[in-house]
């Protein structure tokens, strides 16, 4: 067993809920601490993790080679790192997280004139498909060739490429992109007006 570094006693709120802080001192020791909550015979454990903070030395971008594209097809997607003094992230290792969910297209609730520009837009989480494993070459850049899922309900699909580069001194960051996987070329969608109206 470790220390123990924090001791209180709580009673529970209206919601049986109680909550406390800890301050942890400058030099405290790096790794994983347990925190216990014991009530009569009954006892619930939780953990969290110290890491030392390390200030990013580089940026990692991700461009695919479309933002739209039919489900099926083949999409280049491009990771670049560089160091914020300009320098590119050579030969480092890059992991390339393949990742599907469902898109819920702006143009199907166009309720305007003025129609939404289609676009990856936030990502909700889904299925992890693929991790594809590369190097970045002179230049801090790798290209990997994806093709993209296709929807078990003929639906479009957000398709997620997040890289994960680490550099020669294990510090690894991350950049990400959208592409849309559509299941059809084109998207209809209709609008009434007025919205309520009298029989006849």
């Amino acid at each position: 067993t470790g220390r123990v570094i924090h001791r209180v006693r709580r009673d529970v709120d209206g919601f049986g809920s109680v909550d406390t802080q800890v301050a942890l001192p400058p030099g405290a020791p790096l790794g994983v601490y347990t925190v216990d909550v014991i009530s009569g015979g009954s006892k619930s454990t939780g953990s969290f993790e110290v890491e030392e903070y390390r200030k990013p030395e580089f940026e990692v971008s991700v461009t695919p080679g479309v933002t739209l594209a039919r489900q099926g097809q083949a999409v280049d997607v491009t990771v670049n790192a560089r160091y914020y003094f300009g320098q590119p992230v050579r030969n480092a290792e890059v992991r390339l997280i393949v990742q599907s969910g469902p898109h819920y297209s702006p143009l199907r609730w166009v309720d305007s004139d003025s129609e939404e520009e289609e676009s990856g837009g936030y990502f909700y989480g889904g299925e992890e498909l693929d991790t594809l494993t590369g190097a970045l070459d002179a230049s801090g850049q790798v290209r990997f060739t994806v093709t993209l899922p296709e929807s078990d309900t003929s639906s479009d699909l957000q398709v997620r490429f997040e890289a994960r580069v680490s550099d020669a001194s294990d510090l690894e960051l991350t950049g990400s992109e959208i592409v849309v996987a559509t299941w059809g070329d084109f998207l209809m969608a209709s609008l009434a007006q007025p919205s309520v109206a009298r029989p006849g």
